[in-house]
């Protein structure tokens, strides 16, 4: 999610005027990135993207009004992931044994 500034762009061709943003529509396509937002902003263009790598992992996009600046509005999104149930505690091989007692004298 971010400012990304590429006005050029239109996503619903994946096409863009600039070499730049050609540029980053190939980085975005090469890491099997999808852009979730659909409705334009300023002068129909997008310039703050919500991307995922998981089709359906965002939902609920809602474009909520300015923040003090005209060029961008605050994004509002929903992560649609279940979460896990139960707890599990993380294991650092050899941990137990470091000797982190030479560290206890340092002025950190």
């Amino acid at each position: 999610m971010g400012d990304f500034n590429h006005p050029d762009i239109c996503w619903r061709d994946n096409t863009a005027e600039h070499k730049q943003s050609r540029k980053f529509l190939e980085c975005v396509d090469d890491n099997f990135l999808l852009q979730v937002i659909e409705e334009p902003m300023r002068r129909g263009a997008m310039l703050d993207l919500v991307l995922t790598n998981k089709e359906g992992l965002v939902g609920d996009v809602k474009l909520k009004g300015s923040l003090g600046c005209r060029d961008h509005e605050m994004v509002e999104c929903r992560i649609l992931r279940a979460v896990k149930e139960g707890t599990q505690q993380a294991h650092y091989p050899g941990l137990q044994e470091s000797r982190l007692w030479p560290l206890e004298g340092s002025a950190w």
